[in-house]
């Protein structure tokens, strides 16, 4: 599923972000890995000094909601299940 967000307008803003569960992890990395060079990417293993010490739900939500302009959800049961993946999907579709 892909989403646009309509607000994204912050100068490092990110062409995509990809919303998925960590079982998931290794497939989506090589979907990233294929994109990288043509676009700019939010993929948080990139920006763990970012986040770090950040309150995590702003901050995803932030990513999400304003920061990206197309979010890619992977979705899968295992997405279904998770606390992570709900926020990010509720602040792609705001």
């Amino acid at each position: 599923m892909i989403c646009m967000a309509e607000t994204a307008n912050n100068e490092d803003q990110f062409d995509v972000a990809v919303s998925f569960a960590g079982e998931d992890r290794s497939y989506v990395l090589q979907v990233v890995d294929q994109l990288r060079g043509k676009m700019k990417i939010f993929y948080d293993e990139d920006y763990k000094t970012e986040a770090w010490g950040r309150d995590g739900v702003e901050y995803f939500t932030d990513v999400f909601m304003n920061q990206s302009w197309y979010v890619i959800m992977f979705i899968s049961q295992h997405y279904a299940e998770k606390m992570w993946t709900n926020v990010e999907r509720r602040a792609a579709l705001s």
